[in-house]
């Protein structure tokens, strides 16, 4: 892989690994050829409040999520950048209350998740050819697609404790499958999901990587809880039954093998 030293981040590798997408300072997208790092294209998106998140990349484009604050309330804008010709298009705004969780998206399957704007939030997936609304779940929100892109893992019951040992966590992993949102698998536990190296993790297209941990036991003299050592499982999809996986959980980053 060819590379430069610059302050960006590495955002997305495309579906068939050819080139990926990098994010500068000012919402800078780069489209670069991973073979001699020549610049497809480049765009800048404003975005003050949270992004530009790159959802996916493959086919020739870019699926960009925006978010924007005015009046106390949120705006967010998916958008598909086709970093050759430079177009932009306008996928969808969602309007929601309070503050929102990025989404997903698949270039492979043409899909893309959307919060909800409901009290207890939720997440809406839809079509990228035709933004017809495929389904909606009340509460949770998609976390990722797996790499065959036919399920999503969703987290629900999130939660924050400072004594925890990832802070943010959430108390149930689903799994459904992505165009017609059927629930394949449902996990409970004490999950991290805060931070892309503690998220719900596919290793395969029926088994997820969970970082897990019991529950805290709060002590009135500390004023704190204090938890078990954590740990990693293997969640099967299939079987909806999880096992330790021999590693140390606070020494393990996992990362996220393909582009969505």
């Amino acid at each position: 892989m060819v590379g430069r030293r610059a302050k960006v981040y590495l955002e997305a590798v495309s579906a068939d690994g050819r080139w990926y997408v990098d994010l500068a300072a000012g919402g800078q997208l780069r489209a670069v050829r991973i073979s001699d790092g020549h610049t497809i294209g480049a765009h800048r998106f404003s975005s003050p409040t949270f992004g530009p998140v790159v959802l996916s990349a493959g086919d020739g484009h870019v699926l960009v999520r925006t978010t924007t604050r005015s009046h106390g309330r949120f705006t967010v804008t998916t958008s598909s950048w086709t970093p050759r010709t430079g177009a932009v298009r306008v996928l969808s705004r969602q309007r929601a209350l309070y503050t929102v969780t990025p989404g997903v998206g698949s270039s492979a399957a043409h899909l893309y998740s959307v919060p909800r704007g409901t009290a207890r939030g939720g997440s809406l997936m839809l079509d990228s050819r035709t933004q017809r609304r495929l389904w909606w779940v009340r509460g949770e929100s998609v976390s990722s697609f797996s790499p065959d892109d036919r399920r999503v893992a969703t987290i629900d019951r999130t939660y924050f404790n400072e004594d925890s040992p990832w802070g943010e966590m959430a108390g149930t992993v689903r799994v459904r499958d992505a165009r017609t949102g059927r629930l394949q698998a449902t996990f409970t536990g004490n999950f991290g999901w805060a931070y892309p190296t503690w998220q719900p993790i596919w290793e395969s297209p029926t088994s997820l990587l969970l970082h897990a941990v019991g529950d805290g036991v709060y002590s009135d003299a500390s004023e704190s809880s204090t938890y078990p050592t954590p740990w990693v499982v293997r969640c099967s999809t299939v079987t909806a039954t999880c096992q330790r996986v021999p590693v140390e959980a606070q020494s393990t980053e996992l990362q996220v093998r393909k582009s969505n």
